[in-house]
């Protein structure tokens, strides 16, 4: 299937599988503070590129994030230093303590001698200070995945300057980089990891099951699991197409982790809430024993009317009342403006 309507450029598509078919060796390479979704993103095109087993695949980063995002996939692959070509033994020197240098080869062991001879009456050198390393770096081709500047990536740029300007440098990215032989800006996708989805369906790559769960996991983190605007139509098809190739939605079963807690949280708040209330309720019905004369509330005084509804105080003299006869209470105590039970109206509860 072809996103025929998706906003991924098919030009720049058939560039980047052009640049691609022509690389026998290509460096991935995702910036010291890049997001998660780059990360997602990166580990994902280098499994994949990788797994076609026909070009030299590596994943590089001038500080390894994989101790920090655990979680992430192919991250714990990322190397360090890009000079992988050259073995370079690097020792203090200086020339008034050094007569010669010699190299020799002993066909029989196989073996590579470096002889460091001093001069006349001067130590020879420690052994503490040689240091070993690589370096003369080879690529083909170089893709940054969410690399803002070059200078940021430290080691892996300074020094090697020449392999950046001489070699095809793609940059993927939120906009259209400075740098770059190929600019592919993510303009109209959700994410990055969606736009590698996309790119990765338009080359017809397979893809394994950690890569679209890594995918997946990049796409759902960036809109609130599909809940944000950022998510389009485009969208929903490159969740499909992921879950088609086996991801796994882990970001949604954390959600539901955390509502869970959320839910018994709210349970323990209610429980307690409602103990709160008993010791409360305890508390008026002591209030209502209390010796002091009782006063009703202001809340009380508009029920009274209501009582037709059940059985109201002072029921028993329904009887006398109905039969035109008043009881001596009202007879001797009636009530006047300003008193609780003041009835202009004169029709009470008990009168029919």
């Amino acid at each position: 299937m072809t996103y025929k309507d998706s906003m991924i450029d098919q030009h720049k598509v058939s560039l980047f599988k052009e640049l691609f078919a022509q690389a026998e060796s290509v460096l991935i390479i995702y910036a010291p503070d890049a997001l998660r979704d780059h990360l997602f993103a990166a580990t994902a095109l280098y499994k994949t590129f990788q797994q076609l087993g026909n070009k030299s695949i590596t994943l590089l980063s001038s500080e390894s994030l994989a101790s920090a995002e655990p979680d992430i996939v192919y991250l714990d692959e990322t190397r360090t230093e890009v000079g992988n070509k050259n073995l370079c033994i690097t020792l203090d020197y200086t020339p008034e303590t050094v007569e010669k240098i010699t190299s020799a080869i002993d066909e029989s062991t196989q073996k590579l001698y470096l002889t460091i001879k001093p001069k006349k009456g001067v130590n020879p050198l420690s052994r503490e200070n040689v240091t070993f390393s690589y370096t003369g770096a080879e690529a083909d081709m170089v893709i940054l995945v969410g690399v803002d500047d070059l200078e940021s990536l430290d080691q892996l740029y300074i020094g090697y300057e020449n392999l950046y300007q001489n070699t095809a440098l793609v940059s993927i990215n939120s906009y259209e980089t400075s740098f770059g032989n190929l600019k592919l800006d993510i303009l109209g996708s959700s994410s990055v990891s969606e736009y590698v989805a996309l790119l990765l369906r338009e080359l017809n790559y397979q893809l394994d099951q950690e890569v679209a769960t890594n995918l997946l996991a990049g796409i759902d983190e960036e809109t609130d699991n599909l809940e944000s605007y950022l998510a389009t139509a485009d969208t929903f098809e490159v969740v499909s197409y992921l879950l088609r190739s086996g991801a796994r939605r882990f970001a949604r079963e954390a959600q539901s982790d955390e509502l869970a807690n959320n839910e018994n949280e709210t349970e323990q708040e209610v429980f307690n809430q409602s103990s709160q209330n008993e010791d409360d309720e305890v508390f008026v019905v002591e209030e209502t024993v209390s010796p002091q004369p009782q006063i009703l509330s202001e809340k009380s005084i508009p029920s009274e009317p209501k009582r037709g509804r059940g059985r109201p105080r002072g029921s028993k003299n329904k009887s006398k009342i109905q039969q035109g006869v008043q009881s001596p209470e009202k007879e001797t105590n009636t009530p006047k403006p300003g008193d609780l039970n003041y009835n202009p109206s004169g029709f009470g509860p008990s009168s029919t």
